[in-house]
């Protein structure tokens, strides 16, 4: 997930993350529903990661749109994740 930790621009792609434990974006436009939250999640390196919010989240897709649940908003991410 370090990999994901950039300041350049944001990705709208979706990757699947094998250690990912929550779904992770830091577009907060995907945001159907969103709750404030102030929090932080561990990294793969151990960084920590702050989350600043959560909700249900939209998954653009020209055939059928998809609707994650408790997507976690984590500003700092350049790759939206996927936990499988």
């Amino acid at each position: 997930m370090l990999h994901a930790l950039s300041m350049t621009p944001l990705d709208d792609h979706w990757y699947m993350g094998n250690r990912a434990t929550s779904y992770l974006t830091a577009n907060g436009g995907l945001f159907l529903s969103y709750s404030n939250m102030n929090n932080n999640i561990l990294g793969d390196s151990g960084h920590h990661i702050s989350v600043i919010g959560y909700g249900n989240a939209l998954v653009p897709n020209p055939r059928h749109s998809l609707t994650l649940n408790n997507v976690l908003h984590t500003p700092k991410l350049i790759e939206n994740l996927v936990s499988v």
